[in-house]
């Protein structure tokens, strides 16, 4: 994975947390808080950067490019 560790670390809390609450309830940001108290980091990381994580994904698995625009994915 391309993404930072701290992200990485959130990310599984964040699914294993969704065994004890299955809702993005308050109960269940308790549960990821006690285990990552920076979560809030983590998120603001994914929202900002998360897309290039699949734009490189697609990229280099599937031997696809991206354009510049909003243009769907071509391949080369």
């Amino acid at each position: 994975m391309k993404a930072p560790v701290f992200v990485i670390d959130y990310l599984i809390v964040h699914e294993l947390a969704h065994l004890l609450e299955s809702n993005h309830t308050p109960r269940f940001w308790n549960i990821v808080a006690v285990q990552v108290p920076n979560y809030q980091v983590a998120k603001n990381w994914l929202r900002d950067n998360g897309n290039t994580l699949e734009v490189d994904f697609l990229d280099k698995k599937l031997g696809l490019t991206t354009a510049t625009t909003d243009e769907p994915i071509a391949k080369t």
